[in-house]
């Protein structure tokens, strides 16, 4: 939790738990979950590994980017 309290985004919240020490994959991993929730994920990223998703996963993603979109207007 540390740190996600010093990050301002997932790049810099990454960092932070590559960083720290220990377990950092699973450190990593368990933080990013959260930043992404916080931030989400930059569209670069979302672009570059496009390509390589299944097509279901490329499905479910644009019905829950929708399902957010139509929170974020109400």
């Amino acid at each position: 939790m540390s740190c996600l309290a010093e990050s301002d985004d997932i790049d810099s919240l990454l960092a932070a738990c590559l960083y720290h020490g220990g377990d950092s994959d699973t450190i990593a991993a368990t933080a990013c979950v959260l930043g992404e929730a916080l931030w989400g994920v930059p569209q670069a990223r979302a672009a570059a590994i496009a390509p390589f998703l299944d097509e279901r996963v490329v499905a479910a993603l644009a019905q829950l980017s929708g399902a957010i979109g139509k929170l974020k207007r109400s």
